[in-house]
């Protein structure tokens, strides 16, 4: 997914927000039955884009993961835990690995130069490429308006643990490149859920953030953005139990016994990383359908 697609998926999202917050504008309260416990756990199948641009000194590179490279999709498992921790506050925790292996077709102006050693020869190299990017997130939510009858909108805020490992050696010389990256990312955004009917919802997840390490000609930029939207429904939906109190008069007694609310969820998923250090530049995305399912209780 290049940043074209993911600026005007985010405008949609906020024009969407909008009209949600204009229908829950007068009302906002503790969602009920609002579980205290929610995990999630599922695959997210997903393919890599982007593309690396070298050009500082002692840099010389560019090239394409879609258009110059094999990179297959890729299915990883998806983990996710939240806590109520009051009437409207939520603290969540997700975390997901994505691993890439391929080959990739690079060239340069003169020859392909990364930290000043040559990969190839006449300014055209066959990298093969091992990436590993995991991210770990700590977010909490407020809810900023609700109602029964429409959904809810939180307001997300939080950070993101990213560890980006990237290797790159020359197929054809003994030629080899390492790239780590260790970093904090603070991030904000929106949680918002429309309902569709008693068992289907809509829901969506927009989060980004930004951060700056190093100083001087060393200094390196950061930018990701995170993109979860689909459907969830409700397995195991429960029928009104209720007691009676008196003539024609009926009530929804507490229950004795906890119950586990199952969800199953399909949708799109997709996160973006860059990192820009001078006239150096690395994209990351990572997009694709996802499933999961939801314990909440």
């Amino acid at each position: 997914m290049n940043y074209k697609n993911i600026k005007l998926i985010k405008v949609s999202l906020f024009i969407a927000v909008f009209f949600i917050l204009s229908a829950c504008h007068d009302i906002s309260y503790a969602r009920p039955n609002k579980p205290k416990d929610n995990l999630e756990f599922g695959t997210w199948r997903n393919k890599l884009k982007g593309s690396l641009g070298f050009a500082n000194t002692g840099f010389d590179l560019k090239s394409d993961f879609k258009a110059d490279g094999d990179f297959d999709y890729k299915t990883v498992a998806l983990l996710g835990y939240s806590y109520k921790l009051g009437y409207y506050s939520d603290i969540y925790l997700r975390s997901n690995l994505t691993k890439n292996s391929g080959s990739l077709k690079a060239a340069g102006k003169n020859n392909v130069l990364i930290n000043n050693i040559v990969f190839g020869a006449g300014g055209v190299s066959n990298i093969a490429v091992d990436m590993r990017l995991s991210d770990i997130e700590l977010l909490a939510s407020r809810e900023l308006a609700a109602t029964d009858r429409n959904g809810f909108i939180d307001v997300i805020y939080g950070a993101k643990f990213i560890r980006l490992s990237l290797d790159l050696t020359d197929k054809d010389f003994k030629m080899s490149n390492h790239y780590l990256r260790q970093l904090l990312v603070p991030v904000a955004g929106f949680h918002t859920q429309c309902k569709i009917d008693d068992n289907f919802k809509f829901y969506a997840w927009l989060y980004a953030g930004s951060a700056k390490a190093d100083s001087g000609s060393s200094m390196k930029q950061y930018k990701t953005t995170d993109l979860d939207a689909g459907i969830e429904y409700h397995l195991t939906p429960r029928a009104p139990e209720y007691v009676e109190i008196g003539p024609g008069r009926d009530e929804e007694p507490e229950s004795l016994t906890q119950k586990i609310d199952w969800y199953v969820i399909a949708g799109y998923k997709a996160r973006s990383f860059k990192e820009t250090m001078g006239a150096n530049v690395i994209k990351i995305d990572h997009s694709g359908p996802e499933i999961k399912f939801s314990a909440r209780f």
